[in-house]
């Protein structure tokens, strides 16, 4: 369906009429005349509106993540970005923990979701593979800082959830994460100025925020396209 109401304002705009596409000598002597105006207006309504879809198509299809997670105010840019992003895994990517919550070995079962060895389902947050993979798709350097001391189990469910693949680096053991940074920053040359980290304990957040890392503390949804989105914002701000 043509909409000549908001078409007319982009004829008007690209100086494209009917009288053009009909020539300077095409004359109004007859209601014949004025009739095929109208008709040459509308075809060319229509040609315009459906040329302007499959551009607007095709832009979309080609978005990078920096289109697709555009800032909800136009002053806030991803121009920075950072050259390491790391994750928590409890309570960040997956919704429990695993020291408490799930014991080892975990299986995949017949219906393609992940139990641990009590039977108790033990799935990720639904964004979080999203997420991962098109950090990784965009050349993001991703890496992990966890706690935990369950590592065998950790990694058992990286391989699971066929997300081991997008990380470069991984950090698993107890103990303070400054450690875990500490040792990025040597492995990788990266100033810590220039890594954006998400974790769900504020304890972790304020302790790595403090060697000047900029920290993003997820919710109860954990990892999200919102929040990481919200997190390259604060970065490319220079915030902490």
């Amino acid at each position: 369906k043509c909409e000549p109401s908001s078409i007319q304002s982009f004829l008007l705009a690209g100086k494209i009429s009917s009288a053009a596409i009909l020539g300077p000598s095409f004359k109004l002597s007859s209601p014949y005349h004025f009739y095929l105006l109208g008709i040459t207006d509308r075809l060319l309504r229509c040609l315009i509106i459906s040329k302007a879809k499959v551009l607007m198509y095709n832009t979309k299809k080609n978005q990078g993540w920096s289109q697709w997670m555009k800032p909800r105010h136009p002053q806030q840019t991803l121009g920075r970005r950072p050259k390491l992003v790391v994750f928590d895994l409890d309570n960040t990517l997956w919704p429990f923990c695993l020291d408490i919550d799930a014991e080892p070995p975990f299986r995949m079962g017949k219906d393609g979701y992940v139990y641990d060895i009590r039977g108790r389902l033990s799935m990720p947050y639904p964004e979080s593979r999203n997420v991962l993979a098109k950090l990784f798709n965009e050349g993001y350097l991703l890496g992990i800082a966890s706690r935990t001391g369950v590592i065998h189990g950790a990694e058992q469910l990286l391989d699971l959830y066929d997300i081991n693949k997008y990380f470069t680096y991984k950090q698993i053991y107890p103990g303070s994460k400054v450690n875990h940074f500490r040792w990025y920053h040597q492995i990788t040359g990266i100033p810590y100025s220039e890594m954006l980290f998400f974790d769900d304990d504020i304890t972790n957040i304020s302790e790595v925020c403090r060697e000047g890392v900029t920290c993003v503390q997820v919710d109860s949804n954990g990892v999200t396209h919102d929040v990481v989105r919200e997190g390259l914002v604060k970065f490319a701000r220079g915030e902490k």
